[in-house]
C-alpha cells in the first residue's frame, strides 16, 4: 500500500469517493415497518348443527386357549411301594382365609357406607280455626195428600195442581 503522501492528488480523490459511495450504500438500507392489520370480527350465522353419531368400535377380545396337560396314569402296584410326599398347604390355606376375611370386611364396609341415617323432620301442625256452623232450620215440606190434588185438564194433557 502506498501512503497518501506519495500518491497523486487525483488518485487519492477517487479512492475517497469510492469509500464514500460504499458507506452511503450501507446507510441507505431501510428497515421495513410491519403494518399491524386490524382483524375484523366476523359475525357468524348461527346454524343448527347436526349431531354426528359416533360409532363405537367394539374391541374383540382374544381368548387364550389353555392347553390341558394329559396326566399319565401310573399303575397301582408301583404306587404302593413308593412313599407319598405330603405337601404342607397350611400357608396357602391361611392366605385364603385371610383373603376371605378381607373380602368380608370390605363388604361390611360397603354396607355401612351405603346406610345413611335419615333425619326425622318434625312437622309443624297448623291449628285450624273451627268456624261455628249455623244450624239452618229445615223447612218441613208438607206432604201432598193425593186426594187433595186436583186434576187439571188442558189441551191434550192432564196435569196435577197442588193446592199448596
Amino acid at each position: 500500500m502506498k501512503k497518501a503522501v506519495d500518491m497523486p492528488a487525483e488518485e487519492e480523490e477517487r479512492r475517497r469517493r469510492r469509500r464514500r459511495r460504499r458507506r452511503r450504500r450501507r446507510r441507505r438500507r431501510r428497515r421495513r415497518r410491519r403494518r399491524r392489520r386490524r382483524r375484523r370480527k366476523r359475525r357468524r350465522r348461527k346454524r343448527m348443527r347436526r349431531r354426528r353419531r359416533r360409532r363405537r368400535r367394539r374391541r374383540r377380545r382374544r381368548r387364550r386357549r389353555r392347553r390341558r396337560r394329559r396326566r399319565r396314569r401310573r399303575r397301582r402296584w408301583r404306587r404302593r411301594w413308593r412313599r407319598r410326599r405330603r405337601r404342607r398347604r397350611r400357608r396357602r390355606r391361611r392366605r385364603m382365609r385371610r383373603r376371605r376375611r378381607m373380602r368380608r370386611m370390605r363388604r361390611r364396609n360397603r354396607r355401612r357406607r351405603r346406610r345413611r341415617r335419615r333425619r326425622r323432620r318434625r312437622r309443624r301442625r297448623r291449628r285450624r280455626r273451627r268456624r261455628k256452623r249455623r244450624r239452618r232450620r229445615r223447612r218441613r215440606r208438607q206432604r201432598i195428600v193425593s186426594w187433595l190434588v186436583m186434576p187439571v185438564r188442558t189441551a191434550g194433557t192432564t196435569r196435577t195442581s197442588s193446592l199448596f
